[in-house]
């Protein structure tokens, strides 16, 4: 089964190249709209996404560890935590 950081890296290489792909798509279609009488007052089509949000599932099968580690954990805290989050996800379902 392949490592979370090794399919991350992939998914991170994928986006690099879909954003390149893209930026040679908009240099191809600049030198087209240069050469067009009317198209060349405009600028390019060019767009950014500012967030990707993306759910991936995943499995797991094994933890290799060999401290055991001892957290304090104040458990209003936590469940205040836990509440702030669930309604900021539930905002953005909206």
């Amino acid at each position: 089964m392949i490592k979370l950081s090794d399919y991350l890296d992939y998914l991170n290489n994928e986006i690099i190249q879909a954003r390149k792909r893209a930026d040679e798509n908009a240099v191809a279609i600049a030198k087209e709209y240069a050469k067009h009488p009317y198209l060349k007052f405009f600028t390019a089509p060019r767009y950014a996404l500012p967030s990707v949000k993306m759910d991936i599932p995943l499995k797991i099968t094994d933890i290799d560890s060999d401290s055991k580690y001892n957290f304090k954990l104040n458990e209003d805290q936590l469940i205040g935590e836990v509440n702030e989050r669930i309604r900021l996800v539930n905002r953005e379902k909206k």
